[in-house]
């Protein structure tokens, strides 16, 4: 601690930590020279219509459709501590004791007991109520990303605000024995955890991301995302002469954003298929990811080493501490 001021008290006075726009990457001090350097540039441009006009601003919500599909797989597997998150299973009810320590051995929770109380009480059997709920959801979100994928994105964020937001986790409720109506925890979870996945409000001009071939004979920058440049693209990884990695990654089978920092769930590609089947390196190996944003200062709990300009800490944009 620090010395207390005149008044004697402690903790009164010093530094503040700063959250800074710049993307952690443990690397970037090697890989740039200029002084104070930035990372993080995406490079967008404003929505344009067939006249050349900018299209008018966002009228509803838009999600992330594909990352709410993610997070709500992920949020089975904790839930029901499934064996993966590949796909919404509802017959996937007992897992066997020997797999289920396993899993609860890399996964675990503050308790060290599965999230869902009923889980654990019925004999690892899932809720059949919440099972259905789920699977109301997921076919929504199914729905909803065969119209993203078509690039209708004002009907799939729609339909998403209208049967997800506005139906099932407004009229869904347990009813008990004497017809009092229970609100579903999962419900509030999801809600929660959705919220995450919006990438656009209502009132704001529509942007896309820049593309390789509208900057044809550019010479500042070529490509939209620069976050992993020299220190995360697949050039900067042990794959940089890997012909097979390269061509999943450009036809869309590979995310290459987990090329050299998996900081997620990585047993399956993107179109479904497996690739590390049942090993261990499957799970997440670091905490560094595109949301981890240099602070820089230090309070005081800190030590003084922190208080220096130079030194460069890392957390999830998204997460907080005292």
């Amino acid at each position: 601690s620090y010395w207390p001021n005149d008044y004697g008290l402690y903790h009164m006075a010093g530094n503040v930590s700063e959250w800074v726009k710049d993307v952690y990457r443990p690397l970037t001090s090697e890989d740039y020279d200029e002084f104070r350097p930035f990372r993080g540039n995406v490079f967008k441009t404003k929505l344009l219509n067939n006249e050349g006009k900018i299209e008018q601003r966002n009228q509803q919500v838009q999600y992330d459709i594909h990352g709410m599909k993610e997070y709500l797989n992920e949020f089975e597997r904790i839930r029901f501590q499934r064996i993966s998150a590949n796909n919404h299973d509802p017959n996937d009810t007992v897992i066997p004791i020997g797999l289920s320590s396993n899993i609860g051995s890399r996964n675990q929770v503050k308790q060290g007991y599965a999230p869902d109380p009923f889980y654990v009480s019925h004999g690892k059997i899932k809720d059949s109520i919440e099972l259905q709920l789920l699977a109301d959801i997921n076919s929504v979100i199914d729905q909803a990303l065969i119209w993203q994928n078509e690039k209708h994105y004002i009907e799939a964020s729609a339909l998403i605000q209208d049967r997800i937001f506005d139906e099932i986790f407004t009229d869904s409720f347990r009813e008990g024995p004497d017809g009092e109506e229970y609100a579903f925890d999962a419900i509030t979870i999801l809600r929660d955890g959705f919220r995450e996945f919006i990438i656009d409000t209502p009132g704001k001009l529509k942007y896309r991301n820049v593309t390789e071939e509208e900057n044809i004979g550019r010479l500042n920058y070529r490509r939209d995302d620069y976050i992993d440049y020299l220190d995360g693209d697949i050039e900067s990884s042990i794959f940089y002469a890997n012909d097979e990695r390269k061509n999943d990654i450009n036809q869309a089978t590979r995310d290459p954003k987990l090329i050299m920092y998996q900081s997620m769930h990585e047993e399956y590609d993107l179109d479904g298929g497996q690739v590390k089947p049942g090993d261990r390196t499957s799970w997440p190996t670091t905490l560094i990811s595109d949301k981890s944003r240099v602070y820089k200062g230090g309070s005081w709990k800190d030590r003084a080493y922190w208080l220096a300009p130079s030194q460069r800490r890392h957390l999830d944009e998204d997460k907080s501490t005292d």
